[in-house]
């Protein structure tokens, strides 16, 4: 599919494969399409495949990684790019509360950044949404956040995802200690449509998106 949408639209296309631990045999899949790219005429390197873990590339095997020409590994986030993370999701609160989001100086977002070691973005996002639907009065307004209540929230809610990647990466785990079969990844997709779908028919007409999402996206 993406060697005809690549020949069709004479645009490059980007294959994103997310979790490729969790059915690291999918390589052998990326190899055969990169390998059809390469003899269509045409195609050239118009298609290109980024696939995405929350392990250490060491867990795959040596032929799981062969269809991958560059692998980079991504640490948790430093002091000065979790300050920055948080100073733009400020900004995108002020567009909708301006006095919320802008209520904490730049001296508390920096203590904040401090506070968040170790957080991953995913969960630095987690804990501004907290603070933020917190901070609701029952007016139907919002009370001013402050850095003590950021200092609560995180007492409650640890990091969590760079431990959990320590702890895999201790425990040695390979791809080749699990099998992964076409049926089982089909089973549970089947399981959680059903879920999706019986969630919406319960949900209420009229019943708006979260709020949230246009917000922070």
């Amino acid at each position: 599919a993406a060697t005809a949408a690549a020949l069709s639209s004479g645009k490059p296309v980007v294959v994103i494969v997310e979790s490729l631990e969790t059915a690291p045999f999918a390589a052998v899949r990326i190899r055969r399409c990169l390998r059809e790219v390469a003899v269509a005429e045409g195609a050239g390197s118009a298609v290109f495949v980024v696939a995405t873990m929350s392990v250490d590339p060491e867990r795959l095997q040596e032929s799981e990684l062969s269809s991958f020409g560059y692998v980079i590994r991504l640490g948790a986030p430093g002091q000065v790019e979790r300050k920055q993370f948080l100073l733009r999701l400020l900004a995108q609160v002020s567009r909708l509360d301006a006095q919320w989001g802008s209520a904490l100086r730049e001296s508390a977002v920096e203590t904040l950044a401090n506070l968040t070691e170790s957080y991953t973005f995913a969960e630095i996002d987690f804990v501004l949404r907290r603070a933020f639907l917190r901070s609701s009065s029952s007016e139907g307004g919002r009370d001013p956040v402050a850095l003590h209540h950021f200092e609560k929230i995180l007492a409650d809610t640890p990091p969590q995802a760079v431990q959990i990647f320590d702890q895999v990466a201790a425990a040695g785990v390979t791809s080749g200690d699990v099998s992964f079969g076409d049926a089982a990844p089909a089973a549970g997709q089947d399981t959680l449509k059903k879920k999706a779908e019986e969630k919406e028919k319960k949900k209420p007409k009229g019943d708006s998106k979260d709020p949230m999402e246009s917000i922070f996206g």
